[in-house]
């Protein structure tokens, strides 16, 4: 159930455009490695610059399918596919796969996203 929830919130909050909403769901020492950038974030730093960045494009965030696991220390994996489309401008929509390692608390402490091939 906390990875539905934290899906949503996650979700929810991209659309919303709040960095700092969106970065609180992110545990202090985990690691992004972003959709739209070659750089690995390790920091608050890092990933309030990615999000910075990303919530700008004024995005709306969708999950479209997902897989979770369970792990032996109450952590979570899930895999999926989810899309972005700009809510303003032009009306260019992003299909994306992620994987996600979300603790026990509900805290996203591993955030991997790449766009699909074609």
């Amino acid at each position: 159930m906390k990875v539905h929830a934290t899906l949503q919130q996650w979700a929810e909050r991209v659309t919303s455009g709040s960095v700092d909403d969106v970065l609180k769901l992110y545990h202090p020492e985990s690691v992004l490695l972003s959709t739209l950038s070659n750089r690995i974030r390790l920091d608050v730093e890092g990933r309030r610059d990615y999000f910075d960045f990303f919530l700008a494009q004024r995005v709306f965030g969708d999950y479209t399918e997902y897989n979770e696991q369970a792990l032996a220390d109450g952590s979570t994996i899930c895999a999926g596919k989810y899309t972005f489309t700009a809510r303003e401008g032009n009306a260019d929509t992003a299909f994306a796969r992620f994987t996600y390692v979300i603790d026990s608390d509900g805290l996203i402490i591993h955030h991997h996203s790449s766009l699909l091939p074609e």
